[in-house]
């Protein structure tokens, strides 16, 4: 089971890499639901999806430090509404919906337990609010 650290800042965490690319899979997945809305994450997003394409066992890197604060706020509440999302997937994601997303190549779900998404995508909300804050 691989494992990624991310960092933003100072912040630093670990993550499962198969919960993680979950849990972008389901983030994506609102996105795609809200053309409208979340252009600053948008862009970030766009840039996670990049460098997911060149995906390997332990070497997921977000960039996040090269992400601005507001498309980081941004990005932390396209998880949130993922989260919510959860709800009414109820304690498994059918696998239809996250392979749906494409979120790294050669990465295929089966059902997957909503708790474990869950998790990662608090442990991400986190770091994003954790990392650099604005100059006053």
């Amino acid at each position: 089971m691989a494992h990624s650290l991310l960092a933003l800042g100072v912040s630093q965490r670990l993550f499962n890499d198969v919960d993680l690319l979950a849990a972008l899979a389901l983030a994506g997945s609102v996105l795609d639901r809200a053309p409208a809305r979340f252009q600053m994450a948008r862009s970030a997003f766009a840039g996670w999806r990049e460098s997911l394409k060149g995906y390997g066992p332990g070497t997921i890197d977000l960039r996040l430090n090269r992400i601005d604060r507001a498309s980081l706020d941004e990005l932390a509440q396209v998880l949130a509404a993922a989260e919510v999302s959860l709800l009414t997937l109820g304690p498994t994601i059918p696998s239809t919906s996250l392979n749906s997303a494409e979120i790294a190549p050669g990465v295929t779900f089966l059902d997957y337990p909503s708790d474990r998404v869950r998790e990662s995508l608090r442990g991400l909300a986190e770091l994003l609010a954790g990392g650099p804050q604005p100059s006053v």
